[in-house]
């Protein structure tokens, strides 16, 4: 179905009405191209209602080198859903109505617009919600589609807890929605004007934040927001206890994936298979688990990998997880299994260091006793709360600062912090998200369950100091002054040594 002929019959289709499914609403809806209340609301109701056909799980899909246009026939029938296709834009990005796709899902359930992307993956091609048409155009023309949505985020620029995190007296006022205006751009791909010239935008007023920017990342954003307000919800109505045994590693991921990785780590026995191929062997293991793998195929040709090649492996009766079984398999082909929207994906290592997925770590109780380092000047080895000029020294670094710096510098990946590429790591209050591949969310995870273990197993004596004395911060205080004072001195001296070197 072409754009005009598909706009004219839905301009003269009715409505369904609105589902208020969200409350509190995590953003608000835009209509910019009504011009009544009557048209905006009708956009909005439209809007709202192929969001949630496009959520609506589907199963037992199967197409097999099957031309696009096909495919969205098919899609259609089982949905109700009309699409329209973009074909000047899918033109310019190569690809035509013709071109195949394919994509076998078993009896796992994913959604309509997850069905979309995975069997479109090797294409440019993506799929928009335009004011309530589902419209199949190119990458480009996608990310470029923006559109604006108000964000209250009220309830985090009213947290005194960011206030207390920075080192801040209650009267000294900051700006606070400068903390979750950075999170957000952190946590998302982007790209963003204020930092990469070009992209999307933000602004704030009257601690609501208004964004501009691709539907993509708008749903980023209002996941990342639902994930801590969910977090926060279940840590403030939790039971305060004296100790900090309580899990400290609960995240809050989506279903599909807590599924998949229950999945991926259950023990398969017995299992054996000889000579077969890669696909081939992930139809035991799927069948064993109860799991559809799919073999992403822009990532085995650039890496050359020849699907014919076979595969054998000798019966095994200890329990052995279906994720380990994979890895001691393939494991010279360096190949990798990610949660694709409830498939597992097989894909290069290189090729999944780019899946970055954001998490929500509640690290209150993690941190809320820890004993931390007494105060050093950056210069001299020292981490302060601010970076800035190496004069300046705080007289204590704070425990969920020098946590983060610990969690990167001992999980082996790429952090954007540490060498300008890879995931990050930002506070939210007493909550960390950490934006990574699932390889090292699962590594975080078992480094705070680590820590929570040895925690356990000994405590501090009830002598130790675990806050600093005034005497103490006194002694650092002096101790600082005067390593800075001699620090300046020497400056002074080379700076003079230097001069007179000059001059000569």
């Amino acid at each position: 179905m072409t754009l005009p002929a598909a706009l004219a019959m839905v301009l003269i289709s009715t409505t369904a009405q609105a589902q208020d499914t969200e409350s509190p609403p995590t953003h608000t809806y835009s209509a910019p191209l009504a011009a009544t209340v009557e048209g905006r609301q009708r956009t909005i109701e439209r809007f709202k209602k192929l969001e949630a056909q496009l959520d609506a799980p589907l199963s037992n899909i199967i197409f097999e080198n099957l031309p696009l246009q096909d495919a969205v026939d098919a899609l259609e029938r089982q949905t109700d859903i009309r699409f329209v296709i973009d074909e000047k834009a899918l033109a310019i990005a190569g690809v035509s109505p013709r071109t195949d796709v394919s994509l076998i899902t078993g009896k796992t359930e994913i959604s309509v617009r997850d069905v979309f992307r995975l069997m479109t993956q090797h294409l440019d091609v993506a799929l928009i919600n335009d004011n309530g048409f589902a419209v199949i155009t190119s990458d480009e023309a996608a990310a470029n589609t923006f559109v604006v949505r108000v964000y209250n985020v009220r309830d985090f620029v009213d947290d005194g807890s960011l206030q207390q995190r920075l080192g801040f007296p209650d009267y000294v006022e900051f700006p606070f929605y400068r903390d979750i205006e950075n999170s957000i751009q952190q946590l998302t791909p982007g790209p963003w004007m204020n930092i990469d010239g070009r992209g999307g935008s933000l602004a704030h007023f009257d601690g609501l934040l208004i964004i501009n920017h691709n539907m993509e990342i708008h749903r980023e954003i209002s996941s990342v927001l639902h994930d801590l307000r969910a977090l926060r919800s279940t840590s403030d109505t939790a039971e305060e206890e004296s100790h900090r045994s309580s899990p400290v590693s609960e995240s809050l991921p989506r279903r599909e994936l807590t599924n998949v990785e229950r999945k991926l780590d259950m023990p398969v026995t017995p299992l054996a298979f000889d000579d077969v191929t890669l696909s081939e062997m992930l139809q035991l293991i799927g069948g064993k688990v109860g799991l559809t793998f799919r073999i992403d195929p822009l990532a085995i040709k650039k890496n050359e990998i020849d699907p014919t090649q076979r595969f054998s492996l000798r019966n095994r009766t200890e329990a052995i997880s279906a994720r380990d079984i994979f890895r001691l398999v393939t494991r010279e082909y360096a190949l990798e299994l990610i949660d694709d929207g409830g498939i597992v994906t097989v894909t290069t290592e290189e090729r999944a260091k780019t899946y970055l997925k954001n998490r929500v770590y509640n690290i209150d109780k993690l941190v809320a006793d820890a004993a931390t380092s007494r105060g050093v000047p950056p210069r001299f080895g020292g981490i302060g709360g601010f970076i800035g000029p190496y004069y300046f020294a705080w007289r204590e670094v704070y425990p969920d600062t020098e946590f983060r710096n610990a969690l990167q510098l001992s999980i082996d990946a790429p952090w954007m912090a540490v060498v300008g590429v890879g995931g990050d790591v930002v506070p939210v209050g007493d909550m960390l998200v950490i934006r990574h591949t699932e390889a090292v969310h699962r590594r975080v995870e078992d480094l705070i369950r680590q820590i929570d273990e040895a925690d356990r197993a000994r405590g501090w004596s009830k002598d130790f100091p675990k806050k600093p004395t005034a005497a103490e911060r006194a002694a650092a205080e002096k101790y600082n002054a005067e390593i800075i004072a001699k620090a300046k001195c020497n400056d002074r001296k080379s700076d003079a040594d230097n001069g007179a070197a000059t001059s000569r």
